[in-house]
C-alpha cells in the first residue's frame, strides 16, 4: 500500500502531508499506526507522540502496534534535546496506558522500554524490564540483551 511505501522510505513529511490533505478520508487504526511508525523512523518522536494522541482523541483505541511504534520512536535520537530527559517518563506513561487499554505487552514493547530507559541513564529500570520479560514468560532475544548491556554501560 501507499502507506507502507511511505513508512519503509521513512518519508515522514510526505506521510504527514498526506494525512493533512485527506479531509474526506477518515484515518483508521492501520493508518495511525503506520503514521506513528513513520514518524519514529524519521526521528520525529514528538510527532509520533502527537499522532498517538490524535488517534486517542479520534475515538480510535490504539493497538499494540501503535503503542510499540510510539515507544520505539522515543528510543530514537532526534533533534528535540529538551525532550530527551522526558522520554523515559513518556515511555512509562505509554506502558501504563497499554495496561489501562487491556493490551498485553510483547517483547517489542519491553525492548523499546529498555532502550528508552538506557538512553535516559535509568539502568536499574532497564534491569526491572528484564525481570518483567521473565514474568511475562517471554524469552529475551538479541535486541533485549544488547539493549540491557547498552543501558548498563
Amino acid at each position: 500500500t501507499m502507506r507502507g511505501v511511505y513508512e519503509k522510505a521513512s518519508v515522514w513529511r510526505q506521510a504527514s502531508a498526506l494525512m493533512a490533505s485527506s479531509t474526506s478520508i477518515r484515518p483508521d487504526k492501520v493508518t495511525y499506526h503506520t503514521l506513528i511508525s513513520t514518524f519514529g523512523k524519521g526521528h520525529q518522536s514528538l510527532k509520533a507522540m502527537q499522532a498517538l494522541e490524535s488517534m486517542r482523541h479520534s475515538s480510535l483505541r490504539p493497538g499494540l502496534p501503535g503503542y510499540n511504534a510510539a515507544i520505539r520512536a522515543l528510543a530514537i535520537e532526534d533533534n528535540f534535546e529538551d525532550f530527551v530527559g522526558q522520554r523515559w517518563g513518556e515511555a512509562l506513561k505509554l506502558y501504563r496506558r497499554m495496561e489501562e487499554d487491556s493490551l498485553r505487552p510483547d517483547l517489542g514493547t519491553y525492548n523499546g522500554l529498555v532502550s528508552v530507559y538506557g538512553m535516559a541513564g535509568k539502568w536499574s529500570w532497564a534491569l526491572q524490564v528484564l525481570e518483567d520479560v521473565a514474568q511475562a514468560r517471554l524469552t529475551p532475544d538479541e535486541v533485549t540483551w544488547s539493549s540491557v548491556v547498552d543501558a548498563c554501560a
